[in-house]
């Protein structure tokens, strides 16, 4: 029932009118970046085009769900990645250093757009820029100094513009942000209009390019602005005006309710592939557990040998990630074959409990917004179930962009596949069940009674569950690294501190003081 629920949306919002290609774009003498055009279908002569540049810790694909709704509109759109990211060529030592790593975007999204006007193929007079997060920032800093591009949009972060620089800018924030506050950007676009603007008004003239406004989104945070339906739509509609461009078709967005329904698919179809291998194989002996694992592997290297020949390489590095999910849940399975409904069942309840946690932080800190503009309460329903949709495809694109080399034009696995591949092979199970005990471990820890002797003295207990604490802070600390809102925090004093408070302390305590509490245990106790 629910494939044929993801069949029907994939089907029924089926993004049509559009097409893409690979580009390579040199960077400089010895590196070089994947880029994705998105053109419309069928081509004009000469579209214009907006070049779209992605956050902290992403890649090119963060910036698909734009990319397509402006070609379907007939704007052509150009993502890439940034060096350091996604594919783009690492022949650097590391990163850029967040000290000059605004510097280090804006060069590069300099390079991409005189790659854009040497090809010739679109309208030099009808260009735009956009971008989200830090990519949002490259984007507004290049419309400042180029005043040929026509249309600035900046989702998900603020900057300073002046009311006759850059042309026709646009601000797009969640009620959520958790860095960027609503408050902040206000100060921003009444900056770039020379006047008070009120939010959702339009300042200035498109034709002369003084147009400006900051629209707020009630159902997203920082991380969930590229794809969110209400600031893609008024990105859409603004790049349309900007760069005049006359549309074959409503804007009507299809992109977030296809993905939507794809991922409908894939985690439904994992399941149902998952329980219908552990059907056959649980009674069979431990040597069908590893023929199994490489039978899987054997699969593995039947696709990655057919991508770019039978299979184009993204679809390969998507069945790769079907594939390695499905050799940890059969594995997993077949190795704890007692109690999996119950185990099922708590990993239901700690993921909700996860879920909880990392909102939180957007919750609170929209909570004045949601004072001001009260009719956002009834839309909180809409931004929770919008934002764990979109949290699990964040995670599938940044999982994917961590264990493929590349995954364009060929597939490359990363050591960090290999080596999980590797280990399920020799030891079926073994990743899921070492988180488990993990987690376990984690818990009963969690759950010890603090214990102060004396003035100044604490028990090894309380030291012991003094230190889970600290590496349960690492371990949000790095998934807050790892989705790059605490790096874009870096250096911004007080802000920072409050920015460490709100995304990683505020959902630690909160898991511990949930995981702690007898209304908790009580349920857990429930499912088992």
């Amino acid at each position: 029932m629910i494939v044929v629920i993801g069949l029907w949306l994939c089907l029924t919002f089926n993004p049509t009118g559009w097409r893409s290609q690979l580009l390579t774009i040199p960077l400089d003498s010895q590196r070089q970046t994947v880029a994705q055009l998105y053109l419309p279908e069928p081509m004009p002569d000469r579209p214009p085009l907006v070049i779209l540049c992605h956050g902290i810790n992403s890649s090119k694909e963060f910036m698909t769900f734009l990319a397509v709704e402006l070609a379907r509109q007939q704007v052509a759109a150009l993502t890439f990645d940034f060096s350091g990211f996604g594919e783009s060529t690492s022949n650097l030592d590391q990163k850029p250093a967040i000290a000059n790593i605004d510097e280090f975007h804006l060069a590069d999204t300099r390079t991409v757009l005189a790659f854009v006007r040497q090809t010739n193929r679109f309208d030099n007079h009808q260009l735009g820029i956009g971008g989200h997060s830090m990519g949002g920032t490259a984007a507004l800093s290049l419309a400042k100094e180029d005043s040929q591009l026509r249309a600035t949009i900046v989702l998900g972060i603020g900057g300073l513009a002046l009311p006759n620089s850059p042309q026709n800018l646009l601000f797009g924030v969640g009620a959520y942000d958790e860095l960027n506050p609503v408050w902040e950007l206000r100060d921003d676009i009444i900056a770039a209009a020379g006047k008070n603007v009120a939010v959702g008004k339009l300042s200035g003239d498109f034709t002369a390019g003084t147009a400006r406004m900051l629209v707020v989104s009630p159902t997203a945070d920082h991380f969930t602005a590229p794809y969110d339906p209400y600031l893609l739509a008024e990105a859409v509609n603004w790049t349309i005006k900007a760069l005049d461009v006359k549309s074959v078709r409503p804007v009507s967005l299809v992109m977030p309710w296809y993905t939507l329904g794809w991922l409908t698919i894939f985690s439904s179809g994992l399941g149902t592939v998952a329980n219908l291998i552990w059907q056959m194989a649980r009674q069979r002996s431990l040597w069908w557990h590893y023929g199994l694992s490489l039978s899987i592997v054997a699969i593995d290297l039947l696709i990655w040998i057919a991508s770019g020949k039978l299979i184009s390489p993204a679809w390969a590095s998507n069945i790769l990630l079907f594939n390695l999910a499905l050799q940890l849940l059969v594995n997993y399975a077949l190795r704890c074959q007692s109690n999996l409904l119950v185990r099922c069942r708590l990993t239901a309840l700690y993921t909700v409990l996860l879920l909880c946690a990392f909102a939180l932080p957007g919750l609170i800190n929209g909570s004045n917004q949601l004072i001001v503009s009260p009719s956002y309460i009834l839309q909180v329903p809409q931004f929770l179930l919008q934002w764990s949709a979109f949290l699990i495809y964040n995670t599938f694109l940044g999982t994917k962009t961590n264990l493929f080399v590349a995954y364009s034009f060929q597939v490359v696995p990363s050591y960090w596949f290999l080596g999980l591949v590797g280990l399920e092979v020799i030891l079926p199970g073994i990743v899921l069940v070492a988180g488990e005990k993990a987690t376990k471990f984690t818990i009963k820890w969690w759950r010890q009674p603090w214990q102060i002797r004396g003035v100044g003295n604490i028990s090894g207990r309380s030291l012991a569950i003094l230190g889970i604490l600290v590496l349960v802070l690492l371990a949000i600390l790095y998934q807050r690294l790892q989705s790059g809102l605490l790096v874009e925090a870096v250096n911004r004093g007080w802000q920072a501190i409050q920015v460490f408070l709100q995304l990683v302390l505020v959902p630690a305590l909160l898991m511990i003081f949930v995981v702690r509490s007898p209304v908790f245990q009580n349920i857990e106790k429930r499912l088992k």
